[in-house]
């Protein structure tokens, strides 16, 4: 996955709290030196260039006054020697002393003394014919003024001295080194005490993530200890209680967990104790039934008789009924629990087998069951033969068409999603409404009643085992008509 750069700087940024703080703390202190570093150094600068060019005005008016006399007695010696005072300056570049028409009455260059000043800068200065001071140049690296000699109201020549800036440059170099060195001790510092602060803070959250971490392991008597009054000792105060109510209320759970359990096995023990001691009358009750038929057929007036008839059907189907009852009640107590080794199972063995099973009761309903090639089921085999065993049975009871004269058919299919395995049970029988597709998962809940009716648990079991599975179980409309029940079974 290519992350761009600000999220690999986000990432790296929030990645501890500690880092977050010293480099908080690191971007401020940069960013706060830099314009401060930034406003001092112009500031260093405005005031240096101004320094210079006054100082430049001020030499070459002094200069001017000085050799003003020496100008109308055209004095060449007497210019020189005011000039020499001037180029002492080690940032002088040049000093002249011009005529009004551009002649170098004296220079700081005696070479020059005689000739006509040509450059840009001199005609500017030639031309102007304003009794003025003038800065004819200021720029980074020079600066060049001009001051008119006057005797009285009369312009009897110019004044000019160029200055280089290196001194000045010089300075704001050296004012740029101590603003930089002034950065970095100022970072150093705050980095210093960031890190302080932050290994404070964050030592003492780290404390109580170990907590959290402890406790999340299983470790209940684990307990901050946190000193100081902040907040993060308030917090740590807080969680400790939040820990200790927790522990007793653990306790609480766990005492009426196992007074429920306890509860729990003893209903179970005493439903399974019930169911086993109710399937033996059951059995005596068809066993002598059955007896008592033989007995009635064997004495002709008694074989006539129908209400004997039908009270004996009777208690034959009441009989067979019980005994059903019972032997659901004891796979529903068993659902919850592995019968065997959970593993992958062959559904298609299952299902074939249950078919061979029920083939009598299949051909004597007219039914017929159509079976897909199913996915492998991760269930113990009794509980996967259990599971589709109630389900057609639930169909073969309650899913016989609304048509006497179409045959009740089953179908058998399934698919593998994403770590489970999916089944479907569909019939064309009258189908399921909406409202009750839920309410049929539950125990003894039956929407037909009468003799023909099942016990009302079958889907119950079915629910049982795939939810101990941490499955699911769901009932859909089947097109053109009748139910569909799916089950989904986890890996």
């Amino acid at each position: 996955m290519n992350l761009s750069p600000f999220m690999l700087l986000r990432r790296f940024w929030f990645a501890s709290i500690k880092r977050q703080v010293m480099l908080s703390f690191a971007a401020v202190s940069v960013s706060v030196m830099s314009l401060f570093g930034y406003g001092i150094l112009e500031q260093e600068r405005d005031f240096l260039r101004k320094q210079s060019v006054e100082y430049a005005q001020g030499l070459a008016h002094t200069v001017a006054l000085t050799s003003a006399s020496w100008v109308l007695a055209n004095d060449v010696v007497g210019l020189q020697e005011v000039l020499s005072s001037v180029g002492r300056s080690r940032s002088l570049h040049y000093a002249l002393v011009l005529s009004p028409d551009g002649r170098v009455l004296a220079s700081s260059r005696p070479e020059n003394i005689g000739l006509y000043v040509s450059d840009v800068l001199s005609r500017r200065l030639i031309e102007s014919n304003s009794p003025k001071p003038l800065v004819l140049l200021d720029s980074p690296a020079m600066i060049d003024v001009a001051e008119p000699v006057m005797v009285g109201s009369r312009l009897v020549g110019w004044v000019r001295i160029g200055f280089g800036r290196e001194e000045m440059q010089a300075n704001l170099r050296k004012v740029e080194l101590v603003g930089y060195l002034m950065m970095v001790v100022s970072i150093v510092a705050t980095m210093l005490v960031a890190l302080a602060l932050s290994r404070r803070v964050t030592g003492r959250l780290q404390q109580l993530v170990g907590v959290a971490s402890d406790i999340h392991a299983g470790h209940r008597k684990v307990r901050a200890e946190v000193g100081g009054n902040d907040e993060v000792s308030v917090l740590a105060d807080n969680l400790n209680s939040m820990l200790d109510e927790l522990e007793r209320s653990e306790r609480g759970l766990e005492a009426r967990g196992n007074a429920l359990a306890r509860a729990n096995a003893d209903l179970t023990r005493f439903a399974e104790i019930s169911a086993h001691h109710l399937m033996e009358p059951s059995r005596r009750l068809s066993s002598y039934g059955q007896s008592l038929r033989e007995r009635i057929d064997a004495i002709s007036d008694l074989r006539k008789d129908d209400v004997v008839r039908d009270s004996l059907d009777y208690i034959e189907h009441e009989a067979a009924r019980l005994r059903n009852l019972v032997r659901d009640v004891q796979l529903y107590l068993a659902a919850g629990e592995p019968r065997g080794t959970v593993r992958e199972e062959d559904a298609n063995a299952v299902v074939a087998a249950l078919e061979q099973r029920l083939a009598s009761r299949l051909s004597g309903l007219g039914a017929v069951v159509e079976r897909e090639p199913l996915p492998s089921a991760v269930l113990d085999k009794p509980r996967l033969s259990d599971m589709f065993a109630v389900l057609l049975d639930n169909a073969l009871i309650h899913a016989r068409p609304l048509d006497p004269g179409q045959p009740l058919r089953i179908r058998i299919s399934g698919e593998r999603g994403d770590g489970y395995s999916r089944y479907r049970i569909a019939d064309n029988g009258p189908g399921i409404p909406a409202e009750y597709r839920m309410r049929v998962f539950e125990i003894f809940e039956r929407l037909t009643s009468g003799r023909e009716g099942g016990s009302g648990i079958g889907l119950s079991i079915a629910r049982r085992i795939v939810e101990s599975r941490h499955g699911r179980i769901w009932i859909e409309q089947n097109e053109p008509s009748g139910a569909v029940v799916l089950f989904e079974l986890p890996d």
